[in-house]
Formats: C-alpha cells, sequence, structure tokens
C-alpha cells in the first residue's frame, strides 16, 4: 500500500482471484482501478511529494502501448488521470521485453527509478540480467544507471531495487557487478549513488554517427542527467528549415542515443540541440 504525504490519496493491491490495483482520492471521494499485476511483491505504490504523481507496476493497464504480458512500470498523474508507460522500448512504441518493478519516484515526481530484467529499454543492454533504469517525465528519456565503466554498455551483474534521497538530489542502487567502478574486488554487493544534479553546464561534445540496422543509423553524443535533447535533420543544407527527428533519446552512462530508422541511402545532416 502507498500513501500521498497528504494522506488523501491510498494505493493499494486487493486479491480476489487476480490481483487488482486500486487507487482512492478521499479529497475527490473517487475510487479507480489501475490495474493488475501478478504479484504484489514487485514494489509498493509510489508518490510524489505533493501527492500528484504515483508510480506503481502492472501486468494489464489497458494502454495501447503496453504490448507484453509482463509486468511494467507506470506513472499514473491524479491531476489529469492520465497513464503513461514508464518502462517502454527504446525503438519502438512498445513496452519493456521483459519484466520491469521495483519503482520509486524522485520528490519532485520528475524521475522514476526501477529495476527491469528487459533488454530493449535502451541501447547496448547485452547482460541477459536485471538492470537499474532511470526515466524522466520532462524529457521522456531513459538512462541505465547499471551502467559499465569501461564499455558504456550493460554491467556484468545484476542489479537490485533503486531508490531516491530524500531531497531527490540522488538515487541509489544496490548492485553485484564488478565493473561499475575501478578496482571492485570483494565478490559481493555495492551501493552506488547517481547524482541527478541539473544545473551543471552541457560539457564539450562530439556526435558521432554510425550505420545501424539498414536502413536506419545511430546518432550518439554526450550527455547530461536532467538536460533535454532533441536531434534535428536536413536533407541538403539548401533546406530552408531544421525538422526534428522523430524517436525517444535514451542514455547509456554518459552517452545518448537516438536511431533514425527513415535515414536516406544518401547523405543527411544533423544538429543536436540541448535544453
Amino acid at each position: 500500500m502507498g500513501i500521498s504525504p497528504d494522506g488523501n490519496r491510498i494505493a493499494y493491491a486487493s486479491a480476489s482471484g487476480l490481483t487488482n490495483l486500486y487507487l482512492v482520492d478521499r479529497a475527490a471521494d473517487s475510487f479507480k482501478l489501475l490495474g493488475s499485476v501478478r504479484s504484489v511483491s514487485h514494489g509498493v505504490p509510489r508518490f510524489s511529494a505533493d501527492g500528484r504523481y504515483l508510480t506503481y507496476v502492472t501486468s494489464n493497464a489497458n494502454v495501447s502501448t503496453d504490448t507484453n504480458v509482463s509486468n511494467d512500470v507506470y506513472l499514473y498523474d491524479c491531476l489529469t488521470s492520465s497513464n503513461t508507460l514508464v518502462s517502454q522500448s527504446y525503438d519502438a512504441p512498445a513496452s519493456a521485453n521483459g519484466d520491469s518493478d521495483s519503482p520509486d519516484i524522485s520528490p519532485d515526481g520528475r524521475f522514476i527509478a526501477y529495476r527491469s530484467a528487459a533488454s530493449n529499454l535502451v541501447p547496448g543492454d547485452f547482460n541477459g540480467l536485471p538492470d537499474a533504469f532511470l526515466w524522466d517525465r520532462l524529457t521522456g528519456i531513459t538512462m541505465l544507471l547499471s551502467v559499465s565503466q569501461g564499455s558504456e554498455s550493460s554491467a556484468n551483474n545484476r542489479s537490485l531495487t533503486p531508490v531516491f534521497a530524500g531531497d531527490g538530489t540522488n538515487v541509489f542502487f544496490e548492485t553485484w557487478a564488478s565493473d561499475l567502478v575501478p578496482y571492485d574486488f570483494n565478490r559481493g554487493s555495492d551501493i552506488f549513488a547517481v547524482s541527478l544534479l541539473s544545473s551543471r553546464p552541457v560539457p564539450p561534445f562530439r556526435s558521432a554517427i554510425v550505420s545501424g540496422p539498414s536502413p536506419g543509423i545511430w546518432i550518439s553524443w554526450l550527455a547530461v542527467v536532467g538536460k533535454s535533447y532533441r536531434v534535428q535533420f536536413k536533407n541538403t543544407l539548401a533546406d530552408p528549415a531544421w525538422q526534428d527527428l522523430a524517436g525517444i533519446v535514451t542514455l547509456v552512462g554518459a552517452h545518448a542515443y537516438l536511431n533514425d530508422f527513415a535515414a536516406p541511402g544518401s547523405q543527411r545532416f544533423y544538429r543536436v540541440i540541448a535544453q
């Protein structure tokens, strides 16, 4: 069960054959079915500090982009009554290809941290094990938290439940991986922290363009958590205006990626805009 800080909203599970998740709003005198879940052990519903946002786990939220039968992480906006799939594939408007659970939400409701066994949330997740992820509500960007420090890909062992600091400036997670930092030789689990301070300037960066699934290509660049990025393109420099490139930017370590599936066989010009 999860309770908003002001006590007005309560999210809880009730089992009657299938375990259903409900949201009660005492102030609005409302009662809503959020979805169902195979097991309530996969994470307690969490509210943001103002009680507006709720993150929870469900295997059936009746959302069109939820195309699997696995547990997924969602964000519910109690003000607008809108539901957003958080654990979404980076290369298509569809859900993850594995279970996602154990979500936590930052106090301001901007970030959702969670664990997932899926391999299609970000590029380069090849370890076949659960990893820790961070989703940004404002930018729609998913970041791999448990990233190998040597290869900018997923860690060499499993990572567990992430949680936010009380002030929301850091997210912590447990991992059995030994390649997140140098000299991790204890062969046991460790706790790591990732800073979410977004006031840092965007560092000088060089974008890279490499071949992807034919006929698409990958655009990548160094990124900062909390910054919003757009990729734009021109087919020729004579085009009067830049066009926004469709797709979802994802983060793996310090690198951002976006796939241009519609890239033509001839040249195309790109630029990355940070906000």
